[in-house]
């Protein structure tokens, strides 16, 4: 039987991911431009940009949340 859920995650588990991607030590990481070796410092400064500036979870929890599961 399948049973109903709805995802809520708590605001203060969704700041505490934003304040980890807002201080990563991108000093850190290799400055690679391929991938062989990990992942591309140039990606995935873009990707955390888009997460801390255009990135909504609540619309995604909310389009989710409109599934039938």
């Amino acid at each position: 039987m399948i049973k109903p859920f709805r995802i809520d995650v708590p605001d203060e588990t969704l700041n505490q991911i934003l304040s980890r991607v807002r201080c990563f030590p991108w000093n850190a990481m290799a400055d690679l431009d391929g991938w062989e070796y990990g992942a591309n410092l140039a990606y995935m400064k873009e990707l955390c940009a888009y997460w801390l500036e255009e990135f909504d979870w609540r619309k995604q929890e909310t389009a989710i949340n409109q599934l039938n599961h």
